[in-house]
This record gives structure tokens, sequence and C-alpha cells, in this order.
């Protein structure tokens, strides 16, 4: 059964990653990406061996309980109730749960997360290899109970919360939860060196073990005595001579997988007799928006009003709003925390005129944003074909509901930053280039979206599940217009905002010829986007309509 399962396993993904050409090369790349990082760190690992035993115990504690922590919640937010080897599709079986965990532990070794957890094991095998073999010995059994925890507590959490991801509401919270703990991982992973720096302009080049291991000791003390420590302490404890603490830390860890083992087969052999579907939920609609009145009536106000419900609702919209309001703002922190590091002063005019501009990446993501909102109509689009609304009123009633939203949060961003920084001198040029990105970005959004389409997950399902590459070469095409035909429609405004420098008086041009461009590239994008979609609508519905 292990062996079966495991091929099948192989043999399923292989056949999700080879679903279109480009799915597969852009998911080799991604995983050589993927693995080119964790190379790095299992080398980072193996030149710990000639670290302290102190420092090579608290650094290794401190990540790796980290890593056991967050490999089952990530497992959850992944793959939700979409595993591959689901166990109700096991149900007509006459097979028992008993037999099919084994099998299924084994499957979740495979994969790119046993690839990943196997390079490291290498780095950290040689780490711990500098002092005696019964350490050695340890070592090899902790990362051994280490591993099967994170597979075991991942498996098991996921198949508890099957029953809460089964309900709309639920998938919506834990997809906008998502978004915002890859959001704050990443701000966090992007401080950590500022932070660690010496604070003398030497901004996290250089951190040595010692301070590393120093930095960490508190949360290793901590880890060690928590369920997600307890294998990792084993060969720190029998390195410090402790061998009674470190035969205490693996019989926890063994109690702990046996625990999770037996949650894991009752929730199997429950899957097994009553197989749960994903379902949704109905919600009662209690009121209308202010959007209902801020519309006027016709066909354009309606199709605005329709999508400013489904940006306020849709947790697919909702999560590419909220990138797009905290991106800006992480980068402007991390920008002000460098410039504090490096001893700066926001009086410097070079580091004035660069926080200056920080407001226009908001305006650069509009693009993107707008390009896939037809997208995300699905099948439901068909309603609004038979009804006879021609494409350009179909660009015309997104962009505005777009631009409803952009343009209040574009100036609230704008102004912040220059109340708050008093660079007024530089405020005709950025908002000069902020309209440009924005308006331009919306037109090249609605153009790009008449042209390129690819069918969404519905909503309520878990972004990150099985078969999430979707859309293709359009999503990559799509994807790389709309961060590259920005940088073009911007030029000549580029252009006057740097001869402003020399000629003051250009930065009213350039206010100017921002907004001019920008509101003609929106134009042009409605008009040209509304004729191709009026040509191709019964393709568009194709491609938009979910086959998942």
């Amino acid at each position: 059964m292990i062996k079966q399962l495991g091929i099948l396993q192989l043999k399923l993904t292989w056949r999700e990653l080879h679903s279109s050409r480009l799915t597969l090369i852009v998911s080799l790349l991604m995983y050589l990406g993927i693995v080119g990082g964790v190379l790095r760190a299992s080398i980072a690992l193996a030149d710990l061996s000639d670290a302290s035993t102190a420092s090579l115990a608290a650094i290794t504690v401190a990540a790796f309980g980290l890593l056991t922590f967050l490999w089952p919640v990530s497992m959850v937010f992944v793959m939700g109730s979409n595993e591959i080897l689901d166990p109700g599709r096991f149900a007509l079986y006459p097979i028992s749960g008993r037999k099919l965990l084994p099998g299924l532990l084994a499957a979740g070794f495979l994969g790119m997360g046993g690839l990943c957890m196997t390079i490291l094991w290498v780095g950290y095998q040689i780490a711990w290899s500098s002092g005696s073999v019964a350490v050695s010995a340890t070592a090899l059994l902790g990362y051994a109970l280490g591993f099967t925890l994170c597979v075991l507590s991942g498996r098991t959490l996921s198949a508890l919360l099957t029953k809460v991801f089964a309900k709309r509401k639920a998938r919506d919270v834990g997809m906008v939860g998502l978004m915002l703990f890859i959001i704050g991982l990443s701000f966090l992973v992007q401080m950590l060196p500022m932070t660690m720096g010496d604070g003398e302009g030497d901004i996290g080049v250089s951190i040595s073990i010692e301070s590393l291991a120093s930095g960490l000791g508190g949360i290793a003390a901590v880890m060690s005595w928590t369920p997600f420590g307890w294998p990792w302490a084993v060969p720190a404890a029998a390195a410090a001579g402790n061998w009674g603490l470190a035969a205490l830390f693996a019989l926890g860890t063994l109690a702990l997988l046996w625990g999770l083992a037996w949650v894991w087969r009752r929730e199997i052999e429950r899957g097994l007799v009553s197989p749960l579907e994903v379902g949704g939920t109905g919600e009662r609609i209690k009121g209308t928006g202010w959007y209902d009145r801020f519309f006027p009536a016709g066909p354009v106000g309606s199709i605005a009003k329709r999508s400013m419900r489904y940006w306020r609702r849709d947790p697919r919209r909702l999560m590419g709003l909220m990138s797009m309001l905290l991106v800006p703002v992480i980068s402007t922190v991390s920008v002000l925390v460098g410039i504090n590091q490096a001893g700066e002063s926001i009086d410097d005019p070079v580091v004035s005129i660069v926080v200056s501009y920080l407001p226009v990446l908001f305006a650069f993501m509009a693009a993107t944003a707008t390009m896939w909102d037809i997208s995300y109509d699905g099948s439901a689009l068909g309603t609004q074909i038979v009804a006879g609304v021609d494409g350009v009123t179909d660009r015309r009633g997104r962009a505005w509901a777009a631009l409803a939203i952009f343009v209040p949060l574009q100036l609230v961003y704008l102004l912040g930053v220059f109340i708050y920084f008093g660079v007024w001198e530089q405020f005709p040029n950025v908002f000069g280039l902020s309209v440009a990105i924005l308006l331009g970005g919306v037109g090249i959004g609605s153009w790009a979206g008449g042209y390129w389409q690819a069918a969404q997950r519905p909503a309520g399902q878990l972004t990150f599940g099985k078969s999430s590459m979707v859309g293709g070469g359009a999503t990559f095409l799509g994807a790389l217009v709309g961060l590259l035909a920005p940088l073009v429609i911007v030029i000549p405004t580029v252009v006057c905002v740097v001869f402003s420098f020399w000629h003051p008086w250009l930065a009213a041009v350039a206010l100017l010829v921002g907004v001019g461009s920008g509101a003609l590239v929106l134009h042009l994008g409605i008009v040209l986007g509304g004729r191709h979609l009026d040509a191709t609508w019964p393709e568009v519905l194709e491609r938009v309509t979910w086959k998942g």
C-alpha cells in the first residue's frame, strides 16, 4: 500500500504539472529557485560545524522549531480540503483507515517539501557531526522525528479542519488570513537583516554566528520546551551531556506522533464512510451600498455597481486590493528603516526625493489588479452577454469601479506621505506620475483584459490548492504586459520630471502631461478592449468558465 500510494502521488502530481507546457516550465523554474535557496541554507547549516555547541543548538532549535510550527499551518491554507490523495476518494474501495494511514503518511514525504527537508538534513547532519558519534546519531534521530512531526501534524490538522473549510465563509477568511500572513512574514524577513546591523551604515551585511545565536537564544530556550522544538532539542541536550533530557524530548516526540496518528486515523476512517463535499452557504443581502447611489443609472453604472460588490465581497479581489495597499506601505517602512540604520536624515535631498516618490508604487499595481476583472466573473458572464451589453460599456463600467476604489486610496497615500515628510516641492511631479500610471494602468488593464482571459478558481475555494496554476500563457503574458506597459506610457512624464530638477517650471508641465497621457491611455484602453470583446464574446465566455 505504501508503494502504491507513493507512485500514485507522484503520477498525479506530474499530471498536474504537465497540464500545459508553460505550466511545467514555470513550475520547474520556481522549484529550481526554491531548491537553490534551500541549498544555500543547507550550506550555511554545514558551516555551523565550527561553531560552539551552544550557538549551534540555539540556531537549529529556533529555526527548525519555527519551521515545525509553520509547516502544518501552511499545509492547511495551501492544500485545504483539496489534497491529491484525499481519503474520501477511497470511500468506494474495501480498505480501512489503518491500512491507508502508512501509505498516506509516506506520500506526504514526497514532493517539494520532502526534497527541501532532505537537502537541509545534509547540512544539519554535518553541523552536528563535529562532536561524538553518539551526538551525531541523536541528530539523525531528532531530524527523523522532526521531519515526521512536520508531515504528520500538517496532515492531521488539515483533516481536522476539513469540515471547517467546507464552509464558504471559513475559506474566505482563510484566504485573506493567508495573504496577510505571507505579506507579514515577507516584511519580517526583509526587516530582520536591518535590525541586526551594526547601526553604522553596515545594514545586515555581516552577522556573526555568536550574535545570531545570542539573539535566538531566548527563542530556542522557549521552543525546546514546546512540542515544536522537542525533536530538535534532542541533539542539543545530548551534546550538553544531558542524556536524560535528550531521552525525555525523544519520548515526548514519539508520544506526540502516536497521538497525532491516532487522531488522523479516526479522521481518515470518518472520511471513508462519509466523504465530505465542499459546499457553500447562502447570505441575506441586508441593503445596498453607497455605490448604488454614487454611480448613475444605466448599463455602465450597473456594471460599475456590480464590480464594486465583487471588490468588497469576493476574497480573490479583496486579496489583490490588500496587496496593493500593503506592499507600498511595507516598502515605505523598509526604506525608512534603512535610512535610519544608515544614519541618514530625511532632510537630505536625495533621501527626500526617494521618499516622496514612494506613492507611485501604489499606482503601478493598478494594471494587474484590473486586468483579470472579467475573468473572475466566470460562467456568470454569460448573463451579461445575453443582455446585449457591448464591450465598451463593459470596459467603462469596470474602469469606473476600479477608479472609485483606487483614486481615493491613492490620494490618501499621496497626501499622507507629503504631510508627514513635508517634501511639497516634489508634489507636482509625484502627482503627475501617479495619475499617469494609475489612469494609464487601468486603461492598459481594460485593454489587456479584452484580449487575455484565464479561468479562475471559483470564489470560496482555496487559491493555492490543487490546480491553482490556471491561465497558462495568458496569465504569464498578461502579467508581463501589466508590469511593463505602465513603464512605457509614463516615459513623457518621466522626461519632464527629470528635467524639472534643472528647470522647476517643468514640474507643472509634468503634472499636465501625466494627467493628459493617463486619460488618453484610459480612453484608448476602454475603446480598443471593448471592441475586441464585441468580436470575441463566445471565445471569452469559454475561456473564463472554470472547468476544474
